[in-house]
C-alpha cells in the first residue's frame, strides 16, 4: 500500500506499516536509497540525491486506467486504442443489447456485452491495477453526467473485492446512453482517488 505522506519513514520497518521503503519495494539487504531511484512516479533518476521524502505518497502498485475504445457489433465486440481520452463502449443490434465495462476483482478490465455472460476482457487483456492481486484494496465510483446505467452496484463507491459491473441495456427499439466518469480510490470518498476517466455508453436496438 502507498507510503504515508508526512512523517518519518524509513528504509526497514522501523517506522512502521506504510512507512518502510524496503516494505513497498522490495530489495535486497543491507538497504540502501541507491537501490530505488525510479522506484516509483516523481522519484529522481541517477545519479540526481535521494531523500526520504522523495518517497512520501509512492507506492509499488500501478492503477492505470488506459485508453481504448470497444465497439460491439452483432456477435463477439472488437477491441483497439481509439486514441480518446474516455472509454467508448457500443453495440448495435437487433433484440436485447447491452454495453459496458466490469472492473473485474482479478485486477482486469472486460467489456460488456450482450449481458454479463459475454462479458470478454478486452484484447490484449488489460489490467487496471498492477500487481493484480491488489485488487480488493481499491473501490470504484461511477458517476454518470448525463443519462443512466442499466445496472451498476450503487452509485457511491464500491470495494473491487467483487467485480463490478456498469451497463446500460436497451430491450425495445430505441437506444439507451450514458456518458461520465469513473473514479479509483484507496478509499470509499474522494480522497484517495488514483486514477479516473471518462466513459460513454451505447446500446440500440434496431428492428
Amino acid at each position: 500500500m502507498t507510503i504515508e505522506v508526512s512523517g518519518a519513514i524509513s528504509l526497514g520497518t522501523a517506522a512502521g506499516a506504510n512507512r518502510s521503503i524496503s516494505g513497498e519495494f522490495g530489495g535486497t539487504t543491507p538497504h540502501s536509497l541507491s537501490e530505488y531511484y525510479e522506484a516509483a512516479a516523481g522519484v529522481p533518476a541517477s545519479p540526481d540525491p535521494l531523500a526520504f521524502s522523495d518517497f512520501y505518497g509512492t507506492s509499488a502498485v500501478t492503477v492505470s486506467l488506459l485508453k481504448f475504445d470497444a465497439v460491439a457489433a452483432t456477435g463477439a465486440p472488437t477491441f483497439g486504442y481509439a486514441g480518446v481520452d474516455e472509454w467508448y463502449c457500443e453495440q448495435t443490434r437487433s433484440g436485447n443489447c447491452d454495453a459496458g465495462i466490469r472492473f473485474g476483482s482479478n485486477g482486469l478490465i472486460y467489456v460488456i456485452t450482450n449481458g454479463p455472460t459475454y462479458t470478454l476482457p478486452r484484447s490484449p487483456e488489460q489490467e487496471w491495477v498492477t500487481p493484480t492481486t491488489e485488487a480488493a484494496n481499491y473501490y470504484v465510483k461511477g458517476t454518470a453526467s448525463a443519462g443512466t446505467f442499466s445496472t451498476s452496484p450503487g452509485a457511491g463507491y464500491v470495494a473491487l473485492t467483487s467485480n463490478r459491473d456498469y451497463y446500460v441495456s436497451r430491450s425495445t427499439i430505441g437506444a439507451k446512453d450514458c456518458t461520465g466518469t469513473f473514479y479509483i480510490s484507496t478509499t470509499a470518498s474522494d480522497v484517495g482517488i488514483v486514477d479516473s476517466i471518462a466513459f460513454s455508453f451505447l446500446a440500440e436496438e434496431e428492428k
